[in-house]
């Protein structure tokens, strides 16, 4: 069948211009759609299905299956199998072979999806940039932005537009593996972070010829699967709602208006699987959030309904759970693409139809959106294969010294003198491997694997090799221990004794690398966060054999380990994390101050495995007790120790912060949010060392007190500055009072403000405004002033009535509103301290006004399925309250039996009439049909 949507795209595909923006042509080609081709459009399957036995080539009949027959509208991954490395050429071809296959049966455009987390990390000879949790050290959105345009235009480069980038996930669980792919622990850092990288990803430059020319994020992974309640990875999330919505949605409200898709997770939320949640899925993502993009499952994840949550009898059950509980469009069906179509073909009846269409449109939307339809790309389009510019890779490596923090340099050891002639070795497990300073989801899923380190890497260096460079330097490498710990041998040969220990006598600089292996997802998972044991030995021993030695340590890994005596044995620490191919060399720029370290603690580094203190925002009441080394009672409460604080970092320079102001003691709430003025505050920065230098200006928030118990602290926003020696500048926030809400006692839901509320601000890392009030880094008390009336459940509703249009169209103004409302509180007739009409009506017309099919012409149902406050306005929650005048003369309980008496009788003779007649449903239109039932699922073509 030729339909018009398929000719445009045929003539697309021919190189003609067909209009994307035409807001028909989406519409069309659903029309001309039967059920097989609605359901291949929400199809995703691995590339190795379509891939021969070594990896070298798409298998064309394949092709011809899948995407031909089938229809499959999307594909992902790398090549995953055999010893070839596909270039940048290689992928392009493969993309071009797709769609070519795709134009020859006259489908749509089939759309391809990548990892790029830190870069284009699948691509060969491209910019590999820091991973995540490194970018977020650098407290530079600037950086996070580049790093998404770089991993955007080399993944576009081999022709596929869409990159499963970036995660929004808070880091609040160390042992969790995929700590590294995040951007820390705050929701204000991980949120302006991703929002730079989707701007980065999703960035239309222009001047650029290249096709595709734009790009699409893929936010993930919705929701609360950063926290694995036992830190392993797919493990069911434990978040309170209250915390759900006070903290891990907090970077998704800033990107759910920017990002093109999002990806829900392997994980299950309050017991219910995020890939079929009908309160995720539907009434916080779709609803609350108002996501209209295309929304993708991970890995294999219906199918897990069945196979790992086992809350679906089989697969087939499995995919109806997905249609029926959730809003899931794609369906990463992985290697198991023929039981996907097996299943929905089993399930194909009228009752999907809509929910399948609606599926089908966002992913055509999406493909519209990025140009599909009107792009044509071929081998000519393909940008040159010589890899990045050389000040590509200058300003990567920039990158990657910024995200490295020096977190401990005791009698400022750092930096050594490069003119000076001195003795170094450099050892440990770490010391010589480009992977894994690197990590995972870097060539393979794994990672790198250690022996093709130098088939992959085309640039950068590792530890040893940099600093080997240092011309006036003697510098020797032993391996010390391997990644486990474990003896290790020089020479290829068993190992009769530790060389670095050998050596370290005669040494006046011992580097050390340290860290874990590299891992993925649930490979990574582990139950204990500590060093092998030999690797810390190994510096304990090195300080014992050369006490006078200056020992710098370099820690690499994709989460924090717990350091223990490495510690006090290492005169200099740095945490390297993972910053990728070009580590070495900055690790040596910093080792000799050719580089300033600006690195922070984008998370908090524990001392103990029991989590105490992390994250920096826990409540003030989480406590430890601490021993006091006094006579009995030996034991008092504090805060529990940490290694080193979020925020945390050293500078080669000296930093001094003057002049804290505030432009107001007082904010004051108003109905009105246009006339509702926020805080703004300012400090003078200066550099007064000797080195130029970059500050990260980090602004916190102390409530004295709250109606929930409150964080110890709140970050509230962040300024990095450069500045050159005895230079100075203001940095100033503005914080609104929209960020000053929190989730109040009577619900845990919905953001609320408290009269008479105090707090302060506290500017730096280490300053804590609850120990020493009276810091010049700490301002005076703010207060936050609301209505003697102020109720948030009122405020809620209120709002809820404005934005839905309702307030017009049954006559409640926002005036009326907020007066019926909130006089109940005041009121001496109902209960103390009420909240008005209350939460649970404002639960429940958000499940009115939050469905997507809702239309002002539908504000009746407000009244309706939820309280009609028209009647009842005097009224709480609760029933409490005068009883209105109209419903004085209400059938009492000694009418009701008559009443119901009567509308029994009435109903009974309907009955024996319609019985009489042959029943209400007996009509038949001819002899064909003696003997159907009627079937409650139809069949659909």
């Amino acid at each position: 069948m030729l339909w018009l949507a398929m000719l445009l795209f045929l003539l697309a595909l021919a190189g003609s211009v067909v209009d994307a923006k035409d807001s028909d042509l989406v519409e069309k080609m659903l029309a001309g759609m039967t059920w097989d081709d609605l359901v291949g459009q929400m199809a995703q399957i691995d590339l190795a299905v379509l891939l021969n036995e070594d990896g070298t080539a798409l298998v064309q009949d394949q092709l011809d299956h899948y995407i031909g027959k089938l229809g499959v509208g999307s594909v992902l991954n790398n090549v995953a199998k055999g010893d070839k490395i596909w270039t940048i050429a290689d992928f392009r071809a493969a993309a071009v072979q797709i769609q070519q296959t795709a134009q020859k049966y006259k489908r749509p455009p089939v759309i391809w999806g990548l990892d790029s987390v830190h870069g284009a990390n699948y691509l060969y000879n491209t910019i590999t940039t820091p991973q995540p949790i490194n970018i977020a050290a650098t407290f530079n959105t600037t950086a996070s932005f580049v790093a998404g345009k770089w991993a955007s235009v080399d993944t576009r480069r081999a022709g596929i537009p869409w990159l499963f980038s970036p995660l929004l996930g808070l880091s609040w669980e160390p042992y969790w593996s995929r700590v590294y792919e995040t951007f820390g622990e705050d929701p204000v850092v991980v949120g302006n972070m991703a929002k730079a990288m989707i701007e980065g990803i999703q960035n239309i430059d222009e001047d650029s010829s290249l096709v595709p020319s734009r790009g699409a994020a893929c936010g993930k992974h919705w929701v609360g699967y950063s926290m694995p309640h036992n830190g392993h990875d797919r493990a069911p999330s434990w978040i309170p709602i209250r915390h759900l919505y006070q903290y891990f949605l907090l970077p998704w409200k800033m990107v759910v208006d920017e990002v093109d898709t999002i990806m829900e997770s392997y994980t299950e939320f309050d017991g219910v699987p995020n890939v079929a949640n009908r309160y995720t899925l539907n009434r916080l993502l779709r609803g609350k959030l108002g996501f209209e993009g295309m929304l993708v499952t991970d890995y294999h994840e219906i199918f897990n309904l069945n196979d790992w949550h086992h809350t679906a009898s089989d697969r087939t059950d499995a995919m109806k759970q997905a249609l029926e509980e959730g809003s899931v469009d794609m369906s990463m069906i992985a290697t198991v693409p023929d039981e996907y179509f097996k299943a929905m073909e089993e399930l194909k009846y009228a009752k999907y139809k809509a929910r399948v269409t609606e599926s089908a449109r966002r992913v055509l939307k999406l493909k519209e959106k990025l140009n599909m339809f009107e792009e044509a790309f071929d081998m000519d389009d393909t940008v040159d294969d010589d890899g990045p510019t050389a000040d590509d890779l200058q300003e990567a490596l920039h990158m990657t010294t910024e995200s490295i923090i020096l977190a401990q340099n005791n009698g400022d050891i750092l930096p050594l003198n490069a003119d000076d002639s001195l003795r170094v070795l450099v050892t440990g497990p770490t010391s010589r491997s480009q992977s894994y300073q690197t990590g995972g989801w870097t060539f393979q899923w794994q990672g790198v694997e250690v022996d093709k380190e130098d088939a992959w890497f085309t640039y950068g260096s590792n530890v040893f090799d940099a600093v080997q460079n240092v011309s006036s330097w003697e510098v020797v490498h032993k391996c010390g221990v391997d990644i486990l710990g474990k003896d290790c041998s020089d020479d290829g040969v068993d190992a009769t004794s530790n060389g670095a220990l050998d050596v370290a006598s005669d040494m006046d600089v011992i580097i050390v690398g340290v860290g874990e292996e590299n891992n993925a997802e649930k490979p990574g998972d582990t139950r204990d966060l500590h060093l092998p044991p030999g690797q810390v030995e190994l510096v304990s021993n090195l300080r014992k054999r050369a006490p006078d030695a200056r020992i710098v340590v370099v820690y690499f890994g994709g989460r924090v380990h717990l350091l223990g005596d490495i510690v006090e044995n290492a005169d200099a620490i740095l945490l390297g994390f993972l910053p990728g191919p070009f580590a070495g060399e900055a690790l040596r720029d910093i080792v000799i101050g050719e580089a300033n370290p600006s690195g922070k603690l984008p998370i908090t580094y524990p001392k103990y495995e029991d989590g105490g203190g992390i994250p920096y925002l826990h409540a003030v009441s989480d406590m430890c007790t601490k021993d006091t080394d006094g006579p009995l009672p030996h034991w008092d409460y504090g805060l529990c120790e940490v290694q080193w604080p979020f925020g945390h970092g050293h500078s080669y320079t000296q930093f001094e912060y003057t002049n804290l102001s505030i432009d107001s003691k007082q904010l004051r709430f108003s109905m009105n949010a246009k006339d509702m003025a926020g805080l703004t505050v300012s400090i003078n920065v200066k550099n007064a060392g000797s080195m130029a230098g970059a500050e990260t200006v980090l602004f916190f928030s102390f409530d004295e007190f709250r109606s929930t118990t409150p964080e110890y602290k709140r970050l509230r926003g962040f300024e990095k500055v450069y500045l050159e020696p005895g230079q100075s500048t203001d940095v100033t926030l503005s914080i609104a009072m929209d960020d000053l809400r929190f989730i109040g006692p009577h619900d845990n839901s919905h953001y609320i403000l408290q009269d008479g509320m105090r707090f302060k601000i506290g500017v730096g890392a280490h300053t804590d405004c609850r120990a020493d009030g009276d810091n010049a880094l700490c301002s005076e008390s703010i207060t936050i002033q609301t209505h003697s009336e102020y109720t948030g459940a009122c405020e809620a509703a209120c709002d809820l009535w404005t934005q839905s249009g309702c307030d017009t169209e049954l006559g409640m103004s926002a005036e009326v509103c907020w007066h019926d409302c909130t006089k109940i509180h005041q009121s001496d007739r109902v209960a103390l301290n009420n909240d008005g009409w209350g939460w649970n009506y404002v639960e429940c017309i958000e499940s009115i006004l939050f469905e997507p099919s809702f239309e002002t012409e539908s504000c009746w149902k407000l009244t309706s399925f939820c309280r009609d406050i028209f009647a009842t306005p005097d009224m709480d929650e609760f029933g409490n309250g005068p009883t209105p005048s109209h419903h004085a003369g209400v059938i009492k309980p000694d009418h009701l039996a008559f009443a119901l008496a009567f509308l029994s009788g009435i109903t009974g003779a309907v009955m024996i009439i319609t019985s009489m007649r042959g029943g209400v449903c007996s009509r038949r239109k001819g002899p064909a049909y003696e003997g159907v039932e009627m079937q409650v699922d139809t069949e659909i073509t």
